[in-house]
């Protein structure tokens, strides 16, 4: 009977020792896995957020919280270690954000439809959108496609000259006051394109290039832009010798003189006018500009006799009718001598309608037109570019010549005090001038035929000097030193007071 009893309580103490050991054992594994899920955490804490995108950031979340289930599955230590092992493989196979994501360059334009020809502005905006700050190395910054045509190729390290902080969610923008490269590399915030583009579609972008400190070349491509260039239509001008009329061009005593009246058969058309030298008088209030219409007189008036010493001064008028420009004209005024003047209508022409529409004609268009009017006619000379400047060793040679000629046979005791007032060009070893000498004693405008070709006098005769002898310009027609080519650039140089 004892051993009976003996027998059982040994049993009992059996399964209860049995039954100890095997919550020891799942109290240890409980804790094994809290360490593993640690681990799984603290490897998704060691990597940088900003290195991935925000969706590959929620799938590393995703794939350590898959680790942590299969952690809890785990029925033993060496499951929890695989499960971590897989964890910690998938989390590390996400890929990382490349550096280039960061940024974004943009490209806008006000229009995309554009004449041919024209400037057009374009506005070009690099940002940073990541979380960290970059330091970029450039030469120049921005490039520009056309039709997936680069125009220039970027310059690699060495040869880099600029580093700027690029910080973090901020727009790319420069101090061009500031920056002593201004104006050197181009790479401007806004862009002027177009002038070269020739008639249809093109598509537009830009490339931003630039390296980062460990010599990790960078380039951002931008959106594209299409624009369309149209072709530019021909404009239409035509000539008309009704526009300008010019008259009382001669010295008077309190009369109005140096008249520019102005003609159009439309009386609603308006002309704006102004003149660069001088001004506007009497009853005109000294003005420079002013708008006149249709069969309206200005006179012309010098102002301290400025133009007496420049020696010109040029009258301009725009016409307009219903806001639109249909003509314009140019008048070189002359100064002949101290306070006389003349002057020369350049140009006078009108932009006829086409198809009873007015032609578009732009502001900086006409005012080009009219410099170039300008510049042509200011620069008419004689045969050879030479030929435009007068030398002081020959002017020398002419004055002395003058004074030995016509000043000293009846005045042997006087001084060669005698200028040159105005020069018109060398033709055939004929110099061509007009001296202190060749004062006129008659008053008025006097024409003079040369050749075939009119000539106005006012104050002042024109005369030849030829190896050492002077002729009037008939004597030198005559004698055959000058053509009546030479006398059509006479005659234009003449015009607007000599070159």
């Amino acid at each position: 009977m004892k051993k009976i009893i003996y027998l059982g309580i040994a049993l009992v103490m059996l399964f209860s020792m049995a039954g100890l050991s095997a919550c020891d054992l799942d109290l240890g594994l409980a804790a094994y896995k809290t360490t593993a899920k640690s681990e799984i955490t603290s490897h998704v804490q060691g990597l940088t957020q900003t290195n991935y995108t925000p969706a590959n950031w929620t799938l590393i979340e995703q794939r350590a919280d898959e680790g942590k289930t299969a952690v809890e599955a785990a029925e033993s230590k060496s499951s929890v270690d695989t499960a971590v092992t897989t964890a910690k493989a998938d989390i590390d196979a996400v890929e990382q954000k490349d550096e280039v994501e960061d940024f974004v360059l943009t490209i806008s334009v006000e229009k995309t439809t554009l004449p041919q020809g024209e400037d057009f502005a374009v506005s070009v905006t690099l940002k940073n959108n990541g979380e960290k700050e970059y330091e970029i190395l450039y030469s120049r910054l921005f490039w520009q496609e056309v039709d997936g045509v680069r125009l220039e190729s970027p310059i690699s390290p060495p040869w880099l000259v600029r580093t700027q902080l690029f910080e973090a969610n901020s727009v790319f923008c420069r101090d061009t006051e500031e920056d002593p490269f201004e104006g050197l590399y181009f790479d401007y915030n806004d862009w002027l394109l177009g002038s070269d583009f020739g008639a249809g579609a093109h598509e537009l972008t830009f490339v931003a290039t630039f390296w980062l400190q460990d010599e990790q070349p960078i380039e951002i491509k931008s959106n594209t832009v299409a624009l369309t260039v149209e072709k530019d239509s021909e404009i239409v001008e035509v000539e008309t010798a009704d526009m300008i009329e010019l008259h009382t061009w001669y010295f008077t005593s309190g009369l109005p003189n140096n008249a520019i009246k102005l003609n159009h058969t439309d009386d609603n058309v308006i002309f704006a006018c102004s003149v660069d030298n001088g001004q506007f008088g009497f009853g005109m209030n000294g003005l420079k500009t002013m708008i006149a219409n249709s069969g309206d007189t200005l006179y012309w008036q010098d102002v301290d006799a400025e133009v007496s010493v420049i020696g010109h001064a040029f009258f301009e008028t725009v016409l307009k009718a219903d806001n639109n420009i249909i003509g314009y004209a140019v008048v070189r005024i002359n100064a002949t001598t101290y306070m006389w003047y003349n002057a020369t209508i350049l140009k006078a022409a009108l932009f006829p309608k086409i198809d009873d529409e007015y032609q578009n004609i732009t502001e900086e268009y006409v005012k080009a037109a009219i410099e170039k009017v300008k510049n042509e006619k200011t620069h008419a000379s004689g045969d050879k570019e030479d030929d435009m400047v007068l030398s002081d060793e020959l002017k020398a040679i002419i004055l002395q010549d003058l004074f030995e000629q016509f000043v000293k046979p009846s005045k042997p005791d006087a001084v060669n005090n005698l200028s040159i007032l105005a020069y018109y060009g060398t033709y055939n070893e004929c110099v061509v001038l007009t001296t202190s000498l060749d004062l006129r004693t008659a008053t008025g405008i006097m024409p003079m035929v040369v050749g075939g070709v009119t000539f106005y006098i006012n104050m002042y005769q024109i005369r030849t000097w030829h190896e050492g002898s002077f002729y009037s310009l008939q004597e030198a027609y005559d004698n055959g030193y000058l053509t009546q080519e030479n006398l059509e650039h006479i005659k234009n140089n003449f015009e607007i007071g000599g070159i």
